[in-house]
């Protein structure tokens, strides 16, 4: 992996109105091996791939109080909190308090609608990453399967992932609460025991350490839009350039608080049509010169 200098500015400021801004953060070009041949099968074959040009990528994921600038009428909506003794709508209302959270259910379409807006309004090329340019960015020069290290790493520094603390989504009561001792039919949450980052679901944007490029949440949090075709290896930046087809399978990555670390890693890859709402996918933007 090589990592080549850039010059100039490191960060600009967007202004999106409404008083919400978004920080970009210049990222530089290299080669990189993008994929694994030791994770999933869909990762392979690792292959070598350039980054030819730097570009700015947005330091966190589009946060509600962004997106709202754009689509007042954005709810991210509530968790449901898996019992039948509701008296409440769920978990993390879309209430002002919920300002900073990641933009969730937005599709890719909303997601490129939102780009052009942002195009318009500032005269600059924004738009969403290809799956190359996510995973380089991701990477940050690194080579382990996480940028901050390898499985056994305690990730409660650096992502919201699933953690220890996922097993408060066991609840019971008129007014459920965390079960002290919850049978196993009720703790049925996937996890990683070792480590906790104290979240349960969603997380500010920007709550965590940055990679080595100073992008937030690139792991975890929430999965992030790419604006690549859902194409078998190896990788061809053809797969992401002009792709409109909103029926044909898009790139998310990176994972969510829904996600173990092999689901979130540098590599990881998953698709959905680009029309669907996922409850755990959001995005973050980029800006190519």
């Amino acid at each position: 992996m090589k990592v080549e200098p850039v010059t100039g500015d490191k960060a600009m400021s967007l202004d999106l109105g409404n008083g919400a801004t978004m920080t970009l953060l210049r990222i530089p070009p290299g080669t990189f091996t993008m994929g694994s041949d030791t994770e999933t099968p869909d990762e392979r074959p690792a292959s070598g791939v350039r980054i030819t040009k730097p570009f700015w990528m947005a330091a966190t994921e589009v946060s509600v109080a962004q997106f709202k600038a754009f689509d007042p009428a954005h709810d991210n909506g509530v968790y449901d909190m898996q019992h039948y003794n509701h008296v409440k709508r769920g978990y993390y209302m879309n209430f002002e308090k919920d300002a900073q959270f990641p933009a969730i259910r937005v599709s890719w379409e909303q997601a490129i609608a939102f780009c052009a807006w942002l195009s318009a309004k500032t005269g600059k090329r924004v738009t969403l990453p290809t799956e190359a340019q996510w995973e380089w960015a991701c990477r940050g020069g690194t080579e382990t399967p996480l940028s901050f290290g390898d499985f056994s790493t305690d990730f409660s520094p650096f992502a919201n992932l699933a953690g220890a603390e996922r097993r408060e989504m066991a609840v019971d009561g008129q007014n459920p609460k965390p079960m002290k001792n919850p049978p196993a039919y009720r703790d049925y949450e996937l996890r990683d025991p070792r480590f906790s980052d104290g979240i349960l679901h969603l997380a500010n944007v920007g709550s965590f350490k940055p990679n080595p490029f100073g992008l937030y949440d690139m792991h975890g949090n929430v999965a992030e839009w790419t604006r690549s075709a859902y194409r078998p290896y190896p990788y061809s930046d053809d797969d992401g350039r002009n792709n409109a087809k909103v029926d044909e399978r898009k790139v998310i990555r990176g994972g969510s608080w829904n996600s173990r670390q092999i689901r979130a890693t540098s590599t990881w890859r998953w698709g959905y049509p680009g029309w669907t709402r996922p409850f755990d996918v959001g995005f973050r933007v980029i800006i190519e010169d």
